[in-house]
């Protein structure tokens, strides 16, 4: 499956893969993430079922602070 992550193409090997899955293949946490899968945003509670797609669009953006 191929995907689009951050402008950047990517190949997985499963075919069957939920948001929680790739954010551990990357060793992402949760937490301070919001991701965005083809301009629309989903909600940290869907990350365990969310199925990606073939060809799917994703952006994913780390919110840090500081002063």
């Amino acid at each position: 499956m191929e995907i689009t992550i951050n402008g950047l193409k990517r190949t997985l090997d499963s075919s069957n893969m939920v948001l929680k899955d790739l954010l551990k293949l990357y060793s992402l946490e949760s937490g301070n993430l919001v991701i965005e899968c083809n301009s629309k945003i989903v909600n940290i509670e869907e990350y365990g079922s969310f199925q990606i797609a073939d060809n799917d669009i994703l952006n994913i953006f780390s919110f840090v602070g500081g002063g």
